[in-house]
């Protein structure tokens, strides 16, 4: 041992609670003891504390008792009870905290000095998705993990083979046919089913549930086809099912929503209705669709993506 720990193991056996730099200096040298002395200070036990750390209680007893000695004071008070801190047993447990929060500190800003070099995201996302949505996670980015992203609006077909070409790194699109044979990694995002939109005058506006049948010889109201993410297979089961409703193609949602003031009929929306004298009700359709986080296959990609990847399956909603 030098002579320098010698004299600084000396200072502490005498003045561990009052001389700030010797502390300082000697938990420095026994930053490797930190994680098993806070875990024994705070279960004051040493088979708990060994438990919590995966090793055996004679390893951490043999490590308590290294500690101790090159501290060279007692640091523990062993009795039938369990184990309790002495006076300087404490002052080293503050310290040894702050150590361990400093590290933590280290190792975070670590982190985003690393991440600093990271090129900001591109990612596309189509009209069935709110920006507003995604805005959480582009702050958490930001917040997190010091990476830009830049978020872009475009049209399905757009969003995928700009996605496939490489112009965008990813994209949110909703889930269908194209999307599957882009042969894109897909992750779910988001689930939506449609709920029907109708007037609080209207026979069916005191349901809490709208069933297949009940929409026999109404008059419906329907987004254009490629506008709004279910709509083919709601068409399909009116067919399946021999429904045959009044249908009213109308793609402009105020439009379509005045439509249904006037006519006293329902219409088909993505959530909850827009107006005071509309009620969103849900009703029987298999017409549940999938919003898709979707990226082209590559560790390089897969590297550049990881944080915003941990972040979808973190907030993805079954």
């Amino acid at each position: 041992m030098s002579l320098i720990i010698a004299v600084l193991l000396l200072l502490i056996k005498f003045h561990l609670s009052t001389n700030e730099m010797t502390e300082r200096i000697i938990i420095m040298i026994l930053s490797r003891h930190v994680e098993s002395f806070i875990a024994v200070a705070q279960y004051q036990s040493l088979a708990a504390a060994a438990e919590h750390l995966f090793i055996t209680s004679a390893a951490l007893s043999q490590q308590m008792k290294l500690l101790e000695q090159e501290v060279g004071v007692p640091l523990f008070t062993r009795s039938y009870r369990g184990i309790t801190l002495t006076p300087s047993g404490e002052v080293f447990l503050r310290k040894m905290k702050l150590l361990k929060k400093i590290e933590e500190e280290a190792k975070q800003l670590a982190l985003w000095e690393a991440n600093q070099s990271l090129p900001p995201l591109s990612i596309a996302y189509t009209h069935n998705i709110q920006s507003e949505e995604l805005r959480g996670l582009e702050c958490q980015l930001k917040a997190e993990f010091r990476q830009n992203v830049k978020m872009y609006a475009v049209p399905f077909e757009h969003a995928i083979i700009n996605t496939e070409n490489g112009v965008f790194d990813a994209c949110f699109v909703p889930d269908g046919k194209r999307l599957a044979e882009s042969k894109l990694i897909t992750i779910t995002y988001r689930t939506e089913q449609p709920y029907l939109s109708v007037p609080y005058d209207h026979p069916l506006s005191d349901k809490a549930w709208i069933s297949r049948k009940d929409l026999n010889n109404i008059e419906l109201v329907l987004p254009e086809r490629g506008i709004f993410l279910n709509i083919d297979t709601v068409y399909e089961e009116l067919e399946t099912y021999d429904i045959h409703p009044i249908i009213v193609v109308i793609s402009d949602v105020l439009e379509s929503e005045m439509y249904c003031r006037i006519h006293c009929a329902v219409r088909i929306c993505r959530s909850h209705a827009l107006s005071s004298d509309m009620v969103a009700i849900p009703f029987e359709t298999d017409a549940v669709s999938k919003i898709c986080f979707a990226y082209s296959n590559g560790e390089r990609n897969d590297a550049k993506l990881k944080n915003l990847i941990s972040l979808i399956r973190k907030e993805s909603i079954p």
